[in-house]
């Protein structure tokens, strides 16, 4: 004779079943709906709703993109950042991110199995940060890289949240419109604090991380030129108060030891001009295609 715990056993499995079952049946339905709306268009991507963010769209963009090959790509930091690569040459992309050396832009060129032809590197104190490690980690990690080259939304571009804030914006400005605003005085402060800090000269734990920087620097650019890529080097420009200091100076001379003539190929040093930014450092929008102008100019003579 069965006991009066089997006897209720089975009705209350069918019980717990469904109630795990049809939750996750939802979720299934509504997850693969959302992957449907991307494929389909209705759901646009968003560019990212902070600098990080940005950054990690910028980089999904070029390594998960099957389609993308540009001929020409940039990489740097924020100041290369602001650069229309469009406006070197049609195919090329600006792979340069706020807050981010160039060694990170070097090293997701690197692993890509797709290489472009040439890759300009910006160069200057900033690849004292050294490669952003959790990012190419999580570019290249072998499940998280199947997952967003098959399926779309589990790129940051398509982050609920981020889509949702987006749209927000658009709603609140449906010109679609920015416009750079830089505060005079807030903008002078900025400058003569960098005229007072690189007064004193290159801090030497500073230096000694561009000289160590710069061997992680080389090691990619002989692994990119092994495999066909033209690898070219780059100055930004900034405001020519700041390019005067001591420490610019110093900085300036050191890059230039560290990657030789002889051994690297460099572009000419920006035109000597008033250059305006929003800080002393960043160009405003229309000095960068000023400078994108520029560099396009030698384009011809480096023959990519």
């Amino acid at each position: 004779m069965p006991s009066s715990t089997s006897s209720f056993s089975f009705p209350l499995k069918i019980k717990w079943g469904q109630r795990i079952i049809r939750p996750l049946a939802i979720c299934l339905f509504f997850i693969t709906l959302y992957q449907v709306l991307i494929w389909g268009g209705l759901i646009p991507p968003s560019s990212g709703i902070n600098q990080q963010q940005e950054n990690i769209i910028k980089a999904e963009n070029y390594v998960y993109d099957r389609q993308l090959n540009p001929e020409l790509v940039l990489v740097g930091s924020s100041m290369a950042a602001r650069l229309d690569a469009a406006a070197i040459t049609q195919n090329a992309f600006n792979l340069a991110m706020a807050g981010i050396s160039s060694q990170t832009g070097l090293e997701i060129v690197a692993e890509k199995p797709q290489k472009p032809d040439l890759v300009l590197v910006e160069i200057n104190d900033t690849i004292e940060r050294g490669a952003n490690q959790d990012l190419l980690s999580s570019l290249y990690n072998p499940f998280l890289y199947s997952l967003r080259l098959l399926l779309p939304m589990f790129r940051q571009e398509y982050q609920p949240v981020s889509v949702f804030v987006d749209w927000l914006r658009g709603e609140n400005n449906p010109q679609g419109t920015t416009k750079e605003q830089v505060n005079p005085e807030i903008r002078a402060q900025l400058v003569e604090n960098y005229q007072t800090e690189w007064n004193h000269g290159l801090p030497e734990d500073l230096e000694q991380r561009i000289r160590i920087e710069a061997e992680e620097i080389k090691n990619t650019v002989s692994q990119l030129k092994e495999l066909g890529v033209e690898v070219i080097l780059f100055e930004m420009p900034i405001e020519e108060t700041l390019a005067n200091t001591v420490r610019q100076k110093q900085v300036q001379k050191l890059v230039r030891d560290l990657f030789p003539n002889n051994n690297y190929r460099w572009l000419q040093p920006p035109p000597e001009k008033d250059w305006i930014t929003t800080d002393g450092i960043h160009l405003v929008v229309s000095e960068a295609q000023k400078y994108a102008d520029f560099l396009k100019q030698q384009l011809p003579e480096v023959s990519i």
